[in-house]
């Protein structure tokens, strides 16, 4: 067993007496203010004006075509969004959550295990937009969500961790333990890692963050969710934040997404809204965030997307992704997190199959690659195939495969040549496998 499980697991086992409830009447205080419940600080001036239902940055304006952190510029980027059908949902997109939850010795961060698992269920209810639910009248996303079942050596596992730690539970490294995702956090490039603390920013508490958009660093050390621990899961007793829609929110700015008040009423119409605003076009242009549920606010001429799971507004309020919003994200997924999800078909009611079962691209080896790289992919039945090489601008620079091909696990190879014969310079390429189960990329890089 790995060190950083031994502590995890030595953490599982931390016991407490008189715990302070997420619900608890005890006074509250924030920046020297004091309240008499976290509602009557969600419902101030202090916590509206201030804008801190989210922490998230805007990212900082960039020049056009500027490659991501990634290195990329590839359909969904930081400046843009190209809606192509590819990207719209088709099989789902599975991701395993991690939940690390912080608490003060004042007893302060402690919440039920039942929270963890609602949080998770919410967020399907909302990304799968469950009938039923808050979400139905959402856009399915087919993106969804489990807890991890065992740790990362294959041990049982319970889905999250529980940590005493003052330190980190304000969202500061501890002087003789570091930052607390370098000894907790499960691999970034394969887990959703979701911290419940107390997170600050100027002007106060804030409800939740993320460090930064996949496009600027997926994968890092430090990527992953953070989540008020008292706004974290159903019913955790501080209206109006208290449906779990926090994570929601969050998540979608872990898939891509962008604040749908992003340049105010700036927006450029069709298509420039696309690399504009909030990256999509199928939200109007909302010059400020709102809270509450003004379902009547027309701030750009046009209904604001009051209900968005992007806006600010009260949990209870927030019912829908669109569909560009939906293609963005697995878009971000299949470019900035590829191996960060498991791809899921659905065979019948109740009966997904897991899709390395059916069609399936691997990572390019070498990758980066120099004079050549080889690729595998599987098919689950015979069919029509093409493997094709696109550059950054989306333009097919060579067909590696085009034709019928039988079921099983097939080979092919690339040696840095167009179609023509000619070398193509050193860059960012993307290998796209097409069938009629849809379509897998994957993402190249060549050196010289």
């Amino acid at each position: 067993m790995s060190p950083r499980t031994l502590a995890a697991v030595a953490l599982l086992c931390l016991c407490f007496t008189a715990p302070v409830r997420a619900g608890s009447p005890s006074p509250v205080v924030v920046n020297g203010r004091s309240y008499e419940s976290w509602t009557e600080y969600f419902l101030s001036d202090e916590f509206r004006d201030n804008g801190l239902r989210c922490g998230t940055r805007s990212p900082s304006p960039r020049a056009p075509g500027r490659i991501d952190v990634q290195g990329t510029s590839g359909d969904c980027t930081m400046d843009l969004t190209n809606p192509l059908e590819e990207y719209a949902p088709g099989t789902i997109y599975e991701i395993t959550v991690v939940v690390h939850r912080f608490e003060s010795i004042t007893g302060m961060g402690v919440f039920s295990d039942t929270l963890v698992q609602s949080q998770i269920d919410i967020m399907n209810e909302d990304f799968r937009a469950i009938a039923g639910t808050l979400g139905e009248g959402g856009t399915d996303t087919r993106i969804q969500f489990k807890l991890a079942t065992v740790d990362e050596d294959g041990n049982p596992f319970p889905g999250y961790t529980r940590t005493v730690n003052e330190f980190w539970f304000n969202d500061l490294p501890d002087p003789l333990n570091g930052n607390y995702w370098d000894v907790l956090a499960f691999d970034p490039t394969r887990y959703l890692n979701i911290y419940t603390l107390s997170p600050e920013a100027p002007g106060g508490v804030i409800l939740g963050y993320v460090p930064y958009l996949p496009q600027e660093g997926a994968g890092q050390p430090d990527d992953g969710v953070r989540c008020l621990w008292n706004a974290f899961g159903r019913n955790s007793g501080n209206p109006p934040y208290d449906q779990g829609r926090t994570a929601t929110h969050e998540v979608g700015h872990y898939l891509g997404l962008y604040h749908v008040f992003e340049g105010g009423c700036s927006g450029a119409p069709q298509p420039g809204c696309y690399g504009s605003g909030d990256r999509v076009c199928d939200t109007e242009p909302d010059e400020t965030s709102h809270g509450g549920c003004p379902t009547t606010s027309m701030t750009c001429g046009d209904p604001d997307p009051i209900r968005n799971y992007l806006e600010y507004t009260d949990d209870l309020c927030m019912n829908n992704f669109t569909p560009e919003q939906a293609r963005r994200m697995r878009c971000s997924m299949q470019f900035y997190r590829p191996n960060g999800y498991q791809e899921i078909r659905q065979v019948g009611v109740g009966q997904p199959i897991a899709a390395t079962q059916g069609v399936s691209l691997e990572q390019n080896r070498p990758n980066p690659f120099d004079s050549g790289t080889g690729l595998a992919f599987s098919l689950e039945r015979e069919g029509q195939v093409a493997l094709v090489v696109h550059d950054l601008a989306g333009r097919a620079v060579r067909t590696l495969v085009a034709g019928r091909l039988p079921q099983g696990v097939h080979q092919a190879s690339w040696d840095g040549t167009a179609d023509d014969g000619r070398a193509v310079p050193p860059g960012v390429y993307f290998c796209r496998l097409t069938t009629a189960e849809g379509v897998r990329s994957r993402r190249m890089v060549m050196v010289h």
